[in-house]
């Protein structure tokens, strides 16, 4: 940990989670990827497609009007999740997306679940152009219950989310797999805990002071690259309320650094100063008597130049 690392907090104890949710979601999304698309190839008026399953190729022959292999318009699904029953429906379930020309769309939602207070899935996955396919999903999220969220695994400043409350969203557009995708999300209620070791630095102990005092915040994600390459950029508020109390610590700090160093110099000099005046203290004895002196001598002159306005004679 370091002042100029202050601004990357974020990442550090967010990043991780982050970024397990989004391999989690490109994992799911790649193994569909098999059910969205087939494989085919033009030759004139003719289409050959290999099959989900079995051997061989299909041969498709151009057709007047033609018709997709199967369609299913809607179907009505319930899908059980540890938190509960979400329920939704999925339309245009077909292959042939380029013959009914409407893509595949889905909607989920949930209420009332486990730690949980609803939440709410969408999107489409859209094949009606092969050639530029195109994909896109959102999920809301209301009233999730965090608990037992490991922030950082560092031995040196460890750092757990024990409770709190979120709402978040994601969304993602993937588009011949160019990826654009936002996760924002605002915590309360939360409560971190850090338990530091005894020999842990001083700024260390002050950034596990003031996460201890957060009641919330807010933090986002911004996606971007393909599918096998993206970048993350992460922002949350949690910099500028580190820094805020970093920047205090360290105020604090300068500013008691500047009394003992005040004290220790006027400490030492006003020995000095002591000891230069006990040493010259054996000259105030000389001092006085050159001053009555010079006093005298003062006295004298005066009366003599009054002694020669009266018309006083010398004896020469």
């Amino acid at each position: 940990l370091s002042p100029q690392g202050l601004t990357h907090i974020s990442r550090m104890l967010l990043g991780e989670e982050i970024g397990h949710w989004i391999e989690t979601s490109i994992y799911w999304y790649e193994r569909l990827q098999p059910a969205l698309a087939r494989a085919s190839a033009q030759h004139k008026e003719v289409s050959v497609t290999k099959p989900l399953r079995g051997k061989g190729m299909d041969v498709h022959f151009k057709e007047r009007n033609p018709v997709p292999d199967f369609l299913i318009r809607t179907a009505q699904i319930s899908v059980e999740i540890p938190a509960g029953a979400l329920t939704g429906q999925i339309k245009n379930v077909t292959p042939d997306q380029d013959v009914i020309g409407l893509p595949l769309s889905f909607s989920f939602s949930g209420e009332k679940l486990k730690d949980l207070q609803s939440v709410k899935l969408t999107g489409e996955l859209n094949r009606v152009d092969p050639a530029r396919p195109k994909d896109q999903a959102r999920l809301q999220v209301v009233g999730y219950r965090v608990q037992d969220l490991i922030l950082s695994k560092s031995q040196d400043f460890p750092i757990a989310l024990n409770k709190g409350l979120t709402d978040f969203e994601a969304s993602a557009l993937i588009s011949h797999e160019a990826l654009d995708a936002t996760i924002s999300a605002g915590l309360k209620s939360v409560e971190i805990t850090s338990r530091l070791p005894e020999d842990a630095k001083p700024l260390a102990k002050a950034i596990a002071s003031t996460l201890s005092d957060i009641k919330g915040f807010n933090f986002k994600a911004e996606i971007s690259g393909t599918v096998k390459d993206y970048d993350v950029h992460l922002t949350s508020d949690l910099d500028r309320v580190l820094g805020e109390a970093i920047g205090k610590q360290v105020k604090a700090q300068a500013e008691r650094f500047e009394a003992r160093l005040k004290s220790s110099v006027s400490e030492k000099v006003g020995k000095e100063m002591a000891d230069l005046k006990t040493k010259l203290g054996g000259l105030d004895g000389l001092v006085d008597e050159l001053t009555v002196r010079l006093k005298l001598g003062d006295g004298l002159l005066k009366e003599l130049i009054e002694t020669g306005k009266g018309g006083l004679k010398l004896p020469f």
